[in-house]
């Protein structure tokens, strides 16, 4: 493993700490209003934060974790260790902007990829005969888009 699979993955802390504030939250049966309400922010905010949106700073925790009256010295330091690492880059930031930059972050901490298709056999499963059939289908496919337009195709030069 790289050290880069093995640093903090900020995208992933984002949205582990918003989970647990929500619970924390929702374990008050507060609402994202109410909590907004005192903290005079908008709800969209809250919002934010718990969905791993919008990085979070320690000063909001501590203000969340006053709102939600925790007490557990523990898990205050833990929730502020998360907020500290949660605005850390991740390895990607250094290519600029970077389009799907939070499936980039989660993907760094996937341990399983799963994929489905209904109508076609992932590349990984098919065998030599599949993909052969499969890649002279698209071929096919291709050439008959070409000849309708009334180009010449890369099937002879024949029109079909």
């Amino acid at each position: 493993m790289s050290s880069s699979a093995t640093s903090i993955n900020p995208t992933v802390r984002r949205r582990r700490l918003g989970a647990k504030l929500r619970e924390l939250r929702e374990e008050r049966k507060l609402t994202a209003e109410d909590v907004a309400q005192q903290l005079l922010v908008s709800q969209s905010k809250i919002s934010r934060l718990e969905n791993g949106r919008r990085s979070i700073s320690q000063r909001d925790v501590r203000d969340l974790c006053r709102v939600y009256a925790v007490t557990d010295e523990k898990l205050i330091d833990a929730l502020m260790a998360m907020a500290r690492e949660s605005r850390q880059r991740g390895w990607w930031h250094a290519f600029g902007d970077v389009p799907y930059s939070v499936y980039i972050g989660l993907e760094a901490d996937a341990v399983s990829a799963r994929n489905y298709e209904s109508l076609f056999v992932p590349g990984m499963l098919q065998t030599a005969s599949t993909r052969a059939r499969s890649s002279q289908a698209s071929s096919r496919r291709h050439c008959r888009a070409r000849t309708r337009s009334g180009s010449r195709s890369a099937c002879g030069g024949r029109r079909s």
